[in-house]
């Protein structure tokens, strides 16, 4: 059984509308929406009944509130004891991130766990994986959520997420520079890469073209940066081919003018990391603060 599922439909028959449940909850509409056709389907009942004005409670909808309720009472009755010991824990977590979309969740998360820990206070750093690396091992950042990091004897990465990277550029460019037939096309291309040691263009020619890697990997990018938005707004340009997350591409309102190449071939996947000292912190509330943000972190895809 889902207790975050049950909760949500808790607040859902509070507030009469699951808009304001999600508001609530700090989750979107179609989030709670979609966790409550998976409690119906998991308990087999018909838990509400639906119109364009309002959502009301089935007599099932309405035992189960009385029945649920109660399970909750009973928990919070159990933990009140420990509220007072919990709202006084004071101290400061520091975070560093460098990749946009994580900023929108870590607001929500740092919201929800600061109504168990309001004394709790947050230090965010916004900068490239690397810099944001230098400053977790010398201590001047307690955690990262970082696409890259090298220390690995040191730092321990937990996936949060992954994210798919196509190649792409301008469409002028591709008429500059093109046609882009074969793999081998690519090579004495300017390019945008991540980092100097060809990571996203190393994997994805790891990939689709084997045989080519060697010859490829002797060139140098033209352009090195180590953020998503800089390197799309490069591309955008026209002054150079490189990877724009698949998402984030498709989001987007002006895509006419760029142009993916080689469609066929098999994209790359970045993994997203959660990123600490493989030393076990001490701290308890940095223990909280991390399970809470595995807890939360695609709470939206539930």
């Amino acid at each position: 059984m889902d207790f975050n599922r049950l909760n949500s439909f808790i607040k859902v028959a509070e507030r009469g509308s699951i808009t304001k449940a999600a508001g609530d909850l700090y989750l979107t509409q179609q989030a709670v929406s979609k966790q409550m056709l998976l409690l119906e389907d998991e308990l087999n009942l018909n838990l509400f009944n639906r119109s364009h004005n309002a959502i009301v409670l089935t007599r099932d909808g309405e035992n189960l509130v009385g029945n649920v309720s109660l399970f909750f009472d009973n928990i919070q009755e159990s933990i009140s004891q420990l509220q007072g010991e919990m709202e006084s824990l004071e101290g400061v977590i520091k975070i560093g991130t460098s990749f946009d979309s994580s900023r929108e969740k870590l607001v929500r998360i740092i919201n929800l766990f600061k109504t168990q820990y309001p004394n709790v206070r947050f230090e965010l750093v916004f900068d490239v994986d690397f810099t944001l690396e230098e400053m977790m091992l010398s201590n001047e950042l307690d955690m990262g959520i970082l696409f890259v990091f090298r220390e690995k004897k040191i730092l321990n990465g937990v996936r949060l997420e992954s994210k798919k990277y196509g190649l792409y550029c301008r469409k002028d460019f591709y008429r500059k520079y093109g046609p882009f037939k074969r793999y081998k096309n690519l090579i004495g291309v300017p390019f945008v890469e991540y980092t100097h040691n060809f990571g996203s263009f190393g994997a994805w020619m790891k990939k689709n073209c084997p045989n080519r890697l060697k010859t490829f990997l002797e060139q140098r990018p033209e352009i090195v940066v180590e953020n998503d938005k800089v390197i799309e707004e490069f591309i955008r340009a026209g002054w150079c081919m490189g990877f724009i997350e698949e998402s984030r591409f498709l989001s987007q309102k002006k895509t006419k003018q760029l142009v993916k190449l080689f469609p066929q071939a098999e994209d790359i996947l970045a993994s997203l990391d959660f990123v600490m000292k493989k030393k076990e912190s001490k701290r308890f509330i940095e223990r909280e603060f991390k399970k809470h943000l595995f807890a939360f972190w695609n709470a939206d895809d539930d």
